[in-house]
């Protein structure tokens, strides 16, 4: 009996496990579709570059300054770990204050681009609500071509894991046939 006892309190305490323990995919993007989101991307740039211009009292001559500083404020480096094998590249990168809901990830041949945006109500002392956003925009460059139509991403906690399958790997693996 003990041993039913136990084999039904671990069962139990597995499905009490938080679902924040259990990975989640991001949406990732390639394609024509990773054109479209590096297109907002870059359009949520230019809209921060245009609000410090007009901050500035719409005084011409600083395009590039605002444009290198709303993309400094936007893009945070993070902690990215680059792994490769013969056959796949894995980014491993730690993402604190985002779920899987707020990333977008897009794919191309050589580098990969992390977005996150969370939006977030605080209550001030006269009762009134702050609207505050956390963002993040990370670009990374990759050793290697892969394929991004075969990329895989999951978020476990903040645990983000980009697997991407080289070309040369799908290439061979064609030929061998």
């Amino acid at each position: 009996m003990n041993v039913l006892g136990s084999k039904r309190q671990l069962q139990e305490e597995r499905v009490a496990l938080p679902r924040e323990d259990h990975a989640k995919e991001p949406p990732l993007f390639t394609g024509g579709e990773f054109a479209q989101f590096f297109g907002e991307v870059q359009e949520s740039i230019a809209r921060r570059a245009y609000e410090l211009f007009d901050a500035r009292g719409g005084e011409d001559g600083q395009d590039l300054a605002d444009w290198l500083r709303a993309e400094a404020e936007m893009a945070h480096p993070l902690n990215e770990k680059i792994s490769e094998s013969n056959d796949a590249i894995t980014v491993r990168a730690t993402i604190s204050g985002f779920s899987a809901d707020d990333l977008k990830i897009g794919a191309e041949t050589r580098r990969i681009i992390i977005n996150g945006k969370r939006e977030e109500t605080s209550q001030s002392d006269g009762g009134t609500g702050l609207q505050a956003s956390l963002r993040l925009l990370s670009i990374i460059d990759l050793p290697a071509d892969v394929v991004p139509d075969k990329a895989k991403a999951s978020l476990q906690g903040k645990n983000l894991t980009i697997s991407l399958p080289k070309a040369n790997a799908e290439e061979g693996s064609q030929i061998s046939k």
